[in-house]
Order: C-alpha cells, then sequence, then structure tokens
C-alpha cells in the first residue's frame, strides 16, 4: 500500500473548461502562479485521505495498521512499523494535519499536477468515513490557494456499509451522498467540469451493478454530472456514464493486465 500513490490518470478526448476568472487572477498579486510545463497535457493524481497518526489524531488509522502492523514500534533506524512498502519521508502522517495538507500540495504543485482525484467515502459518519471525509474537506479548502482543481472517486460500496451497520437502504445511502456533492463541492470554483458540468469518477463500481441503481442514485440530484466509472465498467452504469477511466488493473481471468500490455505494445518483431 502506497502512503501517497503517485497514479496518473489521463482521460483521453476530454476538453476540460477553462476558469472564468483567468483575467481576475492575472491582476491579483497574490494568486496562484501557474508551473510552466512543457507538455500542456493535464495530470491528475489520486489522492487518499485516510491516514491518522497518534499525534494528530489520538490514535493510529487502520491505513498504517491494516491487520499486521503496529507503528509504536520503532526499529533500529527509528522507523515506526506501518503498513506500507514505502516509508514516508515525513514518517507517517495524518490526512487532517494542516501542514501535512500544504506540503503534500506544493509538492503536487511543482511536480507539475493539475488536479487531485480524491478517494472519497462519501458523507457519513461511520468507521473511517468521518475522518476521511474531513481530510476531504480539509483538502479541498486549501486547493485554491495553490491553484489545483479536484474532483472525487466515490467508493460506492461503502453505501453498503452504510446500510448493514444503520439499516439505512444503501441506495438511499448513495443518493444522500451525491446529494452532498451537489451542495458541497460541485459547485466549488476549483471543480473539474466537462461542457460546464462536474465530473464525478467512482472506483468501480462494485456493489451498484446495475443501470437502474445509477439511475435511481442520480434522480435526487438537479443536473447529473459527468460520471466516468473504471474502464471495463461502464457496463454496470449504461446510460448514466460518459465515458470510462484507466487504471492499472487485473483482468476478470487473473491475467496480469501490466505485462499482457507490455507484450501487446513492446514484444520483439
Amino acid at each position: 500500500m502506497f502512503s501517497l500513490r503517485l497514479f496518473i490518470i489521463v482521460i483521453l478526448s476530454i476538453a476540460i473548461s477553462c476558469n472564468s476568472k483567468d483575467d481576475a487572477v492575472k491582476s491579483d498579486p497574490f494568486a496562484p502562479k501557474a508551473v510552466v510545463k512543457t507538455n500542456t497535457m493535464q495530470v491528475y493524481m489520486h489522492y487518499m485521505p485516510w491516514f491518522q497518526s497518534k499525534d494528530e489524531s489520538g490514535y493510529w488509522g487502520s491505513h498504517w495498521r491494516m491487520s499486521n502492523r503496529n507503528p509504536d514500534i520503532i526499529d533500529s533506524n527509528g522507523q515506526r512499523e506501518i503498513a506500507s512498502h514505502y516509508y514516508p519521508l515525513i514518517g507517517p502522517y495524518d490526512s487532517n494535519d494542516k501542514d501535512v495538507i500544504e506540503y503534500h500540495l506544493l509538492l503536487m504543485k511543482y511536480a507539475g499536477i493539475d488536479a487531485v482525484l480524491i478517494d472519497w467515502y462519501g458523507s457519513h459518519s461511520i468507521n473511517d468515513y468521518g475522518t476521511n471525509l474531513t481530510a476531504s474537506n480539509a483538502l479541498i479548502s486549501k486547493l485554491g490557494e495553490v491553484g489545483l482543481k479536484f474532483s472525487v472517486v466515490y467508493e460506492e460500496y461503502t453505501a453498503k456499509t452504510i446500510q448493514d451497520q444503520t439499516g439505512q437502504p444503501a441506495i438511499a445511502a448513495a443518493q444522500a451522498d451525491v446529494v452532498y456533492l451537489q451542495n458541497n463541492y460541485f459547485k466549488d470554483p476549483q471543480h473539474l467540469t466537462i461542457n460546464n458540468l462536474p465530473v464525478l469518477l467512482t472506483f468501480g463500481p462494485r456493489y451498484f451493478t446495475a443501470e437502474s441503481q445509477w439511475t435511481e442514485i442520480f434522480s435526487k440530484l438537479t443536473t447529473k454530472p459527468n460520471f466516468l466509472p473504471l474502464w471495463w465498467h461502464g457496463g454496470y452504469t449504461g446510460s448514466n456514464s460518459d465515458g470510462e477511466f484507466a487504471w492499472i488493473d487485473f483482468n476478470a481471468d487473473g491475467a496480469d493486465w501490466l505485462k499482457q500490455e507490455a507484450n501487446q505494445y513492446f514484444a520483439e518483431p
């Protein structure tokens, strides 16, 4: 598991709408400065705001511990035992830490990232969902200061957990989530748009796998967003989706996708 996943998602053949306030930004000496890029292709980063540290939150969150790590154990190199392949240069951090947020945003800004795609558990507060929402909102509140755009990658399976633990039907839980997005994110000037409509992604879907379910979920919105499921998942959302986004994945038969693609494009003649 990566502490900050540097997966770059490129959405092809999509024109991202320009900020209507460009002229105002140019005249504002305190506006975020543009990073000069030799390639104008938009680069988006998938971001997981799901880490908690004992110093900030009072406990070690599940994504540092998983089922077999104890961050309170420190090795001879001064590193804590965490569930991560890479050890963060700043140590195990907290996604709600304002200094960490500023640090991450500046790193992304000067690396040429144009937008953050936030892995989002929904608007509910059970389990880690509440801390994910708080950290997401804290991150979003700072995006304008550095000039980065954003959208969310909705983990829609969390609606099933809401149903299991509270009795609220999963469809109703998902409807509450998208209404939250509409009321709190879609009108944000930093939110990504396509043809003046907000962009919404989902990592799957993994639970709502029928077109009729998504039609019902979006029925609570005044305007349906440009909706992008994971590639090879458009059949689950049907007419509700406006494309798909790419992710290194495994095929249904278990074949290694990356190796398959490498053989296809780089095979010896």
